[in-house]
């Protein structure tokens, strides 16, 4: 219901709809349409100055649609928020906050105002104001569930002092664990829980959560996609056939998931299905830094393939015996490091 603010962002599929605004001049608000578009892509590209002005210009262009300039409002404020500088400045955060204020006396029943800017008392360190707005989302839609999982680990995104407080950590981890248990269909929740529980240090129980929300939704493309990022380096052979059951449910998205097979297949020393992985991985994707991070890794793999011919590995299965040695080794020495920090 929120589909603008689920963190989703298909870059082709934006960059199509950009494509199709420009070229209908008869849409009705076609300009704050076409800038707020722009801003999106800015946004989610890192070009925050950019975002920010492309935005400005979809408010000041909005005619008679309320929703759409509310929504516009609202990539306003974010573009902003991605410059330190109005954290640091007592009057431009002021002017940041009077974005939402002038957003709710256009449209007081609008969630999405509220819990922004309970995003926006996070990024300014008001933490008490941002709870007590989590609160009202809550009590508008409970349904709705990035305020809960804001509520809950809001403060460990930006609060280095909660990662280091145990009595803190574990209040958090208790309060995804009640959200599960009293929300079993959930895909989310156990998501960012495990996310968390692995920058924690967690692993296992990581890997459990997102086992447990499997048990409940076996056909979830993204828990798979989870699954697998958790096991992928212990055990890639165990995570082909997970990527493979999530791309046959058509998993969203698949430049991700063509990459991670692109490992799997390295890892096995299938170094010629290694590098068609990452050509796919390549066709998915309209970002210029994932295009970037696509071709190194392809360039990896047909250096490593070419470079092991060279020293006379002329067969696949050479080059696949060669590689999984190689594998089992650095895995071998990685379990090692692990054991020895542990007991010393």
């Amino acid at each position: 219901n929120h589909a603008l603010f689920d963190e989703l962002y298909d870059a082709e599929k934006i960059t199509k709809f950009l494509s199709i605004l420009e070229n209908s001049p008869n849409i009705v608000n076609r300009k704050a349409k076409i800038y707020l578009t722009k801003a999106i892509i800015c946004f989610f590209n890192q070009e925050g100055t950019e975002a920010e002005k492309f935005a400005d210009v979809a408010v000041k262009s909005v005619q008679k649609d309320i929703k759409l300039k509310v929504t516009a409002m609202i990539h306003w404020a974010n573009s902003k928020m991605a410059t330190p500088l109005y954290r640091l400045n007592s009057i431009l955060s002021a002017e940041l906050l009077k974005i939402y204020e002038d957003a709710i006396l256009l449209d007081k029943d609008n969630i999405d105002i509220y819990y922004h800017r309970a995003y926006c008392y996070l990024y300014l360190k008001l933490y008490d104001k941002m709870l007590t707005e989590l609160e009202r989302c809550i009590a508008m839609d409970s349904t709705f569930e990035a305020p809960h999982f804001l509520k809950f680990a809001g403060r460990y995104s930006f609060d280095d002092s909660i990662c280091v407080n145990a009595i803190e950590m574990q209040k958090m981890f208790q309060q995804f664990d009640q959200y599960i248990r009293d929300h079993p269909d959930s895909t989310d929740a156990p998501i960012h829980y495990s996310k968390i529980l692995e920058e924690s240090g967690e692993s296992k129980k990581a890997l459990e959560v997102i086992h447990k929300a499997l048990q409940q939704n076996p056909d979830n493309a993204t828990l798979l996609v989870q699954k697998a990022k958790r096991i992928i380096a212990q055990n890639p052979e165990a995570s082909r056939p997970i990527l493979l059951q999530a791309l046959n449910l058509n998993y969203a998205y698949k430049m991700e998931l063509f990459m991670m097979l692109a490992i799997v297949e390295s890892y096995d020393g299938k170094l010629k299905s290694a590098v068609t992985y990452c050509d796919k991985a390549m066709a998915e994707t309209r970002n210029e830094d994932d295009i970037f991070h696509c071709a190194a890794l392809r360039e990896q793999m047909s250096s490593t393939l070419n470079t092991l011919k060279l020293l006379g590995f002329h067969n696949e299965q050479q080059i696949s015996s060669y590689c999984r040695n190689v594998f089992q080794e650095k895995k071998r020495k990685l379990l090692h490091s692990s054991a020895f920090k542990r007991f010393s």
